[in-house]
């Protein structure tokens, strides 16, 4: 089996887009002509003659004629044969938001069945379930059943590559996973039945900085639940968008991918952690310094601080959170109760978590004054929802600025 190298996962997620509003027959020809946008003279990772496209269609579901403009069926992606060592391998590629209705489904967060009976985003879903038939019929056609799959996607494209590769797996096919920049998808079932399931063929590559990658927020999870991420840290040290771009010609995924040589060894990056057991947080903002404002480092921190709080009380409290929550419940209401459940252990775990607003304040340039004295569920989802509100936008932005 031949692993896609990161150059190639970058061609293909960035390349997929032309498939939204390009007849079938012009994107092979594209690939065939090696004359792809951002990429001239790039030969594809695939045969474009067997390139086989599926439509999508994405957005809310409205029965109101006047509000039918926000649902659209657009091209998505494309099914295509790649020969190694004489073996039967495709790729199938997804895109990612590309107008308005596919953020429409990026903000449907309630939750669904996935294609593996696990709980995954419902938007995410919906898009998926408007073409996996398409999907299957296709399998159905190119002869012998392919011996490897390699689903590939950037963004939203990610997430369908995460659905695909549940679906593909139940269905009996040896699949890889790349995605770039893609947000979570499930619950943590989801998530850690689709790692154990691939073996290690997942490639997820996250920018430290893209806010996409950061939502939706808990209780979601994404599939390389270990370590099998490949971080990167193009495009500054700030939460912003072109983090999230996978143009060759800016900063982002392009940065440590766009050569031919680069090998998954190469995005490897150690991440910013807490320390040991008896590191505070202040401790480790203190190395930080200034420069505190929306810093892709901090927010790493918080995240951190949060996981290794909650796990003085169990590790399984943090599953059984994600394990068994209810779309009708507020996610940033369970956190705030586990973080105030930690808090009520000790006065050093109250401190811990104190520090964790405070950070989150520091994040948000706002005043941390507000938890000087004392610490309240409410005064924890206040600051967790402002958190996710500052992301959702930015997140946004990312989305409507991708070129």
């Amino acid at each position: 089996m031949k692993v896609l190298s990161p150059y190639e996962v970058l061609f293909l997620a960035h390349s997929v887009y032309s498939i939204r509003a390009s007849a079938e027959s012009v994107v092979r020809d594209i690939y065939k002509q090696r004359s792809h946008k951002s990429f001239p003279g790039v030969k594809a990772p695939f045969d474009p003659a067997t390139l086989n496209a599926f439509k999508g269609r994405t957005g809310v579901r409205f029965t109101s004629q006047s509000l039918q403009f926000l649902t659209a069926s657009t091209g998505f992606g494309f099914l295509a044969r790649q020969q190694s060592l004489g073996a039967s391998e495709y790729v199938l590629v997804t895109r990612g938001t590309d107008m308005t209705p596919d953020w429409l489904s990026n903000l449907n967060v309630g939750v669904a069945t996935g294609p593996s009976s696990k709980l995954v985003h419902a938007g995410f879903n919906d898009t998926f379930n408007s073409y996996r038939t398409q999907l299957e019929t296709l399998l159905r056609q190119v002869g012998p059943p392919p011996a490897v799959i390699h689903c590939v996607g950037h963004s939203l494209g990610g997430a369908l590559a995460n659905l695909n590769a549940a679906l593909l797996h139940e269905r009996g096919y040896t699949v890889c996973l790349y995605t770039l920049g893609a947000p979570r998808v499930g619950h943590y079932p989801f998530a850690k039945d689709l790692e154990t399931k691939l073996k290690g063929r997942v490639y997820r590559v996250a920018n430290r900085f893209d806010p996409v990658a950061m939502m939706p927020v808990f209780p979601y999870c994404h599939a390389a639940v270990k370590d099998d991420t490949y971080i990167t840290h193009a495009g500054g040290t700030l939460i912003n968008f072109e983090a999230h771009s996978t143009d060759p010609n800016k900063p982002g995924y392009a940065v440590p991918m766009n050569h031919p040589g680069k090998t998954w060894a190469d995005l490897k990056q150690p991440m910013v952690r807490v320390g040991a057991l008896n590191e505070t947080l202040d401790d480790s903002i203190k190395i930080l310094g200034t420069g505190l404002l929306f810093s892709g480092q901090l927010l790493v921190l918080i995240g951190q601080a949060i996981y290794k709080l909650c796990s003085k009380i169990s590790q399984a409290a943090l599953l059984t959170t994600q394990r068994f929550f209810e779309g009708c419940a507020e996610a940033m209401d369970r956190l705030a109760e586990l973080l105030m459940a930690c808090a009520t252990q000790s006065f050093i775990m109250k401190e811990e978590a104190k520090a964790i607003v405070g950070a989150i304040m520091k994040f948000l340039g706002r005043s941390s004054h507000v938890v000087a004295d004392q610490l309240t569920v409410a005064v924890v989802r206040w600051a967790l929802s402002q958190l996710t509100t500052e992301l959702q936008a930015k997140a946004t932005l990312a989305i409507t600025r991708r070129y």
